[in-house]
């Protein structure tokens, strides 16, 4: 399955406290590409325009989840391709996954982390899991995990394929996922 392109006029998730817009398909399926591995700090990036990787620059800490994002579905936050990251073991650089997310990283600046993998694993761990993704984040950022169906709806309204307005019908966004940063103790 190939991502459409395209965004939606806003692009963002509503602010906490704001209404869903629209009812996303459940389980859809969206095509992302690992561009910097689970605890390696060579990063590379997506090269839209070539279609492959090329090398980044070497991180000063290495990536605590795999990071990597959504080709040809861009977030009007930073105007790059959607950022995912996928949580579990190291997968190499450029591993093409099709999968349906599982949640969203809410950022206060609009630049949002899908999430796809096991987000059930919380504590015990120090790369690959939920805690150590939201630990990657200073707590000025707003890190806030959401779920599959918020997820689902913003990728919906990034790629075109659910309106940008309309009666609320979908999941609230203003409600923090599984307590967000205070149930899994994280400081930021």
């Amino acid at each position: 399955m190939s991502l459409p392109a395209g965004t939606a006029s806003d692009g963002g998730l509503p602010e906490p406290g704001q209404p869903e817009l629209c009812q996303p398909e459940p389980g859809r399926e969206w095509r992302g590409v690992v561009e910097w591995s689970c605890g390696s700090r060579e990063r590379l990036i997506w090269r839209a325009e070539r279609a492959t990787l090329e090398p980044y620059r070497t991180e000063p800490e290495p990536a605590p989840v795999n990071y990597g994002c959504l080709p040809g579905l861009i977030n009007p936050a930073d105007a790059a391709e959607v950022d995912a990251v996928w949580l579990g073991e190291p997968l190499p650089t450029g591993t093409e996954i099709v999968a349906a997310p599982s949640g969203v990283l809410w950022l206060a600046d609009g630049d949002h982390k899908v999430i796809f993998g096991d987000t059930s694993q919380v504590a015990g761990q120090t790369v690959g899991c939920v805690a150590a993704l939201l630990a990657w984040f200073p707590a000025s950022r707003g890190a806030q995990l959401r779920d599959a169906a918020q997820a689902q709806a913003w990728l919906a309204r990034l790629s075109g394929e659910a309106p940008d307005g309309g009666p609320d019908s979908g999941p609230n966004f203003g409600q923090d996922w599984q307590g967000g940063l205070e149930q899994l103790g994280s400081s930021g």
